[in-house]
């Protein structure tokens, strides 16, 4: 008698689904990710009870043809690849074929599909039993329901979460499809409340409907090309960070990943600035040749293998360090804030409808637009990165000239201009100094004034002695006494001693 068995259709999908299918987000994941795959641009999620009641995707993609509605549920079928040489090169979300056949497999799933210039049909299967396609109404596109999930495997259902815990797992999921296809209207009700929405609007209108302008100001927009790797998206400040690592995302060809080398390098660009259990914030969008990455690792589509982590790691090391760390090559990376529409601006000073002059004044508006960004960039990326503000080009290299000019200057002046030293003071009536210009008071120099006449000017001015003349018995006494020295006792030190250096001769 054969001991080994050849499992039919019905065993093997039921295991194949452990694998792939093992809570209800990853029902949503992988139908979303045929319609993305399907060119959809907008899909439509409904989720019951945490998806154990409904999972139902809708959206305006391709549609399946009434021939392929059946070959849909099978096992290993697809249409994303054909030969084992488009595995080197995928292009797509999914390939495998399996996730249709193991979610038919535990669950009660029906599938409307309906392509442009066609009928609509319809297919369900209960548990893998397939039943008939009939016609029925609908739009173009794919519906796929999913009810009942797991009710024929008990054992996988007690082992899922609570309502609550599924819900927001699932909501994790469509979060990140809306942060990683910002060109596509994602819309998701939970218990037919509307909970996220996107209009497919780019980056920012998706980042802004996930986490909202707050977070987006503690954000740096970054996006630089380094080595044939692009990198863009936001990453959180030096000063913002999370208490888990479930606000990171990284999107790598435009597929959701968890990879060490890119976590490790992000981590560590961030070691300098975050404490203890505190982890980085970031959206992050990473593209690279397909030919030095594999995505055919693990059923899930969840981790790659690079051909080389050491170019990837410091790739992604560089550019965000460089960021954080204030450095110049950030200026490169950083995206400036979007300026005020051109279109707004004209909306806002038109005063007729004459077309010709509309057509003018946008010209007009655009090349000052224009100008006024490109000066505007350099001192708007150092605020963001260096944390103040800085000069541009033009302006830097006037200071530089200024200051060159001034120190030469100096080298004639070494005062510096507009200086008047003690001894070239005129004698004139303090009162005209409020009015008395550098030239005017330049031209009363003729006449020096002496210390005496100085004094008489000024009586209650006193100097302290910034010469120090050693071995000068009165200097040696005022100092004992503390008393100030005014301009009468230099007068008489000065006299003394030339008294003493007379008598010596």
């Amino acid at each position: 008698m054969a001991k080994i068995n050849i499992l039919p259709a019905k065993v093997y999908n039921r295991i194949a689904a452990g694998e792939v299918i093992d809570r209800p987000y990853s029902v949503v994941k992988e139908l979303v990710e045929n319609s993305i795959d399907a060119g959809a641009t907008e899909i439509e999620i409904y989720v019951e009870n945490g998806g154990k009641q409904l999972i139902r995707v809708v959206d305006n993609g391709c549609g399946i043809e009434r021939e392929d509605l059946h070959s849909a549920f099978v096992p290993h079928a697809t249409s994303k690849i054909a030969t084992a040489e488009d595995l080197d090169m995928v292009a797509t979300l999914g390939f495998r074929g399996e996730a249709v056949a193991s979610i038919a497999s535990v669950s009660r799933m029906t599938i409307t599909s309906k392509v442009e210039g066609g009928k609509c049909y319809s297919l369900e299967s209960d548990g893998g039993e397939l039943g008939k396609i009939i016609e029925t109404a609908g739009e173009v596109g794919t519906d796929v329901k999913v009810e009942m999930l797991f009710y024929n495997t008990p054992v996988r259902l007690g082992f899922l979460k609570s309502d609550k815990a599924e819900e927001a797992d699932i909501t994790t999921f469509v979060s990140r499809f809306i942060l990683n296809r910002s060109d596509i209207a994602f819309t998701y009700y939970v218990n037919g409340k509307k909970v996220l929405q996107s209009f497919g609007g780019g980056d920012e209108e998706a980042f802004l409907s996930v986490y909202g302008a707050t977070t987006l100001g503690q954000c740096f927009k970054i996006d630089a090309e380094k080595h044939g790797i692009r990198i863009r998206g936001y990453i959180g400040n030096q000063n913002f960070s999370k208490a888990n690592k479930s606000y990171q995302s990284v999107f790598l060809n435009g597929r959701y990943i968890l990879n060490s080398t890119v976590s490790a390098a992000i981590t560590g660009a961030y070691a300098g600035y975050l404490m203890k259990r505190q982890y980085p914030f970031y959206v992050l969008h990473i593209e690279v040749p397909r030919e030095i990455v594999d995505v055919n690792v693990h059923p899930n589509k969840a981790d790659v293998r690079f051909a080389d982590n050491k170019i990837i790691y410091g790739c992604i090391y560089s550019v965000i360090s460089s960021v954080l760390d204030g450095n110049t090559k950030a200026l490169d990376y950083v995206v400036a804030p979007q300026a005020e529409p051109v279109q707004e601006i004209v909306k806002e000073e038109k005063v007729n409808s004459n077309p010709k002059l509309d057509d003018e004044l946008i010209a007009r508006y655009r090349a000052n637009f224009s100008k006024e960004a490109e000066e505007t960039r350099q001192k708007t990326l150092s605020e963001q990165i260096l944390g103040g503000a800085a000069l541009t080009y033009e302006e830097a290299k006037r200071e530089m000239q200024s200051a060159t000019d001034a120190m030469r200057n100096a080298d004639k002046e070494p005062y510096g201009k507009g200086y008047v030293r003690m001894e070239d003071i005129p004698d004139i009536d303090p009162s005209e100094l409020v009015s008395m210009t550098y030239g005017e008071m330049e031209k009363k120099t003729r006449k020096k004034s002496d210390p005496v006449r100085l004094h008489k000017k000024f009586p209650n001015a006193y100097f302290e002695r910034t010469i120090l003349h050693f071995d000068d018995p009165a200097y040696e006494r005022r100092k004992k006494t503390g008393k100030k020295t005014t301009l009468s006792r230099i007068k008489n030190c000065l006299k003394n001693r030339t008294q003493r250096q007379n008598k010596t001769k």
